[in-house]
């Protein structure tokens, strides 16, 4: 279930033009693959195949009306359960409300699973397309009254019904870990 809502999520972040250029917009594409970057993040660490690292290529360039008609959000969609569903497990920070010192600290929280995790010599990647999304709502980025926040509350709303939160709680952030390969690039 959680694969499921967490694919949703990041096809339609990914399928909103302005969430995916600004991610777009911090790949080096200007440095080879493997090289590590000291700002921003290398082709090689998204981890993608030859053919992938092409596509990522050219939806720099891509109309988002010519995206939307190939449906291409449903591949970070499909791709995004696949990663989920080959976890060894996920981490589900959940929080109160939305005062900044919350997500302040599910930062903090965040941070330390992260280096526990890493210390066991297990690999993390976060999987924040859905709290991203939730976020922009509350923020007034997505219009309440859009289809878009209406599918958003509605897979938070499930998401949290899934892992057991309480009245007033919601999912701030996910991490998926387990065992992997050393990382392709820094």
């Amino acid at each position: 279930a959680m694969a499921e809502l967490i694919g949703q999520g990041d096809a339609l972040l990914f399928g909103l033009e302005a969430a995916r250029q600004a991610f777009l917009e911090n790949v080096r594409f200007d440095l080879p693959w493997r090289e590590e970057v000291s700002e921003g993040l290398s082709l090689g660490a998204l981890e993608l195949g030859s053919g992938e690292q092409w596509g990522v290529r050219l939806l720099r360039w891509m109309p988002d009306r010519l995206f939307r008609t190939l449906r291409l959000g449903g591949i970070f969609g499909r791709r995004s359960r696949t990663l989920v569903q080959s976890a060894s497990g996920l981490c589900v920070i959940v929080t109160r409300g939305w005062e900044s010192w919350a997500d302040f600290e599910v930062g903090r929280q965040m941070e330390r699973v992260w280096l526990e995790l890493t210390r066991h010599g297990l690999a993390a990647q976060p999987m924040m397309s859905l709290p991203v999304l939730e976020n922009m709502v509350q923020e007034g980025i997505l219009p309440r009254e859009s289809w878009q926040a209406a599918q958003v509350e509605r897979w938070a709303a499930a998401l949290g019904e899934t892992v057991g939160c309480r009245p007033g709680e919601r999912v701030a952030a996910i991490l998926r870990w387990g065992d992997g390969p050393p990382p392709r690039g820094r």
